[in-house]
């Protein structure tokens, strides 16, 4: 078994664990990150790509985003479709000007990995972490990985695990739940969620708002866009081929006088995860950050926003640390997060209704129907409700 001795072990190479290790680095901090899969895995598979202004703002300031500067589509506007009907909401002109950068994450991935590995960053690919220890503060942390290769078998030690790895992995288990004391809620429906070669409708996000399915269309590409669909709890990739998919699709994102365009589908995919907040991000030198601290549903595009952030305020906390033997920040990094966290988990839910219908009685689903309505008459006035939208869409 090879040893090693970091300052912190990073577990994880996702947007959250790249940028902290790379923030470390550039603060002269010694750090290794733990990858279970392949480099080309993390660098090629399909993930969210909505980036809010603040995250771009962060890493342009630590010089991590030549990539997506030059590369992302930008879009300050939104399409909302109702009854084959759509309006636009210019969000940015009602958030001071905020925009998003549409720039799919295994992009940023592959920018953050070169950019560190570039600057003699540690990346240890297909190694699966299987032991971590780090729960008691007056002593260092250690964690053991296993080549999934059959490469030697790797023990760090190291003052701090920054743990980056998901909502269901050893790093994340490594915080004991009655100490996470995690907060969680099942939505009673799932998403389908596809890659297809279709162009953008248009070059912003539509949202389209129906009594059975919400859906979606993102541009990811001028040539290819992410669609999610709502179906029922309990159905499978099986049971939607492309023709009932794009019938569904049809039935939603139709506008009169414009067709769905169709074309062939190249990933599907169930997402039908409960949110879940931890409210302690950390124990002894075992600190949560991304996915392994909270995950919300997809609406709004929040996740990897809300990871990067925490990478953010983790690694400046961590430089405080070292640079000036400040240990506050750190005893405060999840008292500075909740806040933040729980500020996105309430837009997400405000626009899942907005846009996902819910089964229940008729005079249930005639109320609901009357209260998004509602929301769509305030949203095309861009009034107080559609400058509510607009800022918490946007992101700080």
């Amino acid at each position: 078994m090879r040893h090693v001795r970091v300052n912190v072990g990073i577990v994880g190479a996702g947007p959250a664990g790249l940028a902290l290790a790379n923030v470390l680095r550039q603060h002269g901090i010694s750090t290794i990150v733990v990858e279970k899969d392949s480099r080309e895995t993390v660098e090629t598979t399909p993930r969210a790509g909505l980036i809010e202004q603040r995250t771009v703002t962060f890493l342009e300031r630590a010089e991590l985003a030549t990539g997506l500067l030059t590369n992302a589509m930008r879009t300050g506007s939104c399409t909302f479709i109702h009854q084959g009907e759509a309006f636009s909401v210019p969000y940015a002109d009602l958030a001071e000007g905020r925009k998003h950068y549409i720039y799919p994450q295994q992009f940023l991935v592959r920018d953050l990995i070169a950019i560190h590995g570039g600057a003699g960053g540690d990346i240890l690919f297909s190694h699966e972490v299987t032991q971590i220890d780090g729960g008691d503060a007056t002593e260092p942390a250690t964690m053991v990985a296993r080549s999934t290769k059959g490469a030697e078998s790797v023990e760090i030690r190291c003052d701090f695990i920054a743990a980056a790895d998901g909502s269901d992995s050893i790093a994340h288990r490594a915080v004991p739940e009655s100490i996470r004391m995690p907060l969680r809620h099942q939505h009673p429906f799932r998403w389908l969620a596809l890659l297809a070669d279709v162009p953008p409708f248009v070059p912003e996000i539509v949202y389209g708002m129906h009594p059975i399915h919400g859906a979606a269309q993102m541009p990811r590409t001028a040539t290819v866009s992410r669609f999610y669909l709502q179906i029922q709890a309990g159905e499978t990739v099986n049971d939607w081929n492309d023709d009932r998919i794009w019938a569904a699709l049809r039935d939603v994102l139709v506008v009169k006088g414009h067709p769905v365009t169709t074309g062939t589908i190249t990933e599907k995919a169930i997402i039908g995860r409960s949110d879940h907040v931890s409210r302690t991000m950390q124990h002894g030198r075992i600190f949560l950050l991304g996915d392994a601290a909270h995950t919300i549903s997809l609406a709004g595009g929040k996740g990897m926003n809300l990871a990067v952030a925490d990478a953010e305020v983790l690694g400046a906390a961590m430089a405080r640390y070292y640079d000036r033997d400040d240990e506050q920040p750190l005893e405060n990094y999840t008292r500075e997060r909740q806040p933040k966290i729980w500020k996105a988990v309430l837009f997400s839910h405000w626009l899942i209704n907005l846009l996902h219908s819910t089964a229940g009685d008729a005079a249930a689903s005639a109320f609901s129907n009357e209260l998004r309505l509602a929301t769509i008459r305030e949203l095309r006035s861009q009034g107080p409700v559609a400058r509510m939208f607009a800022e918490e869409y946007a992101g700080e």
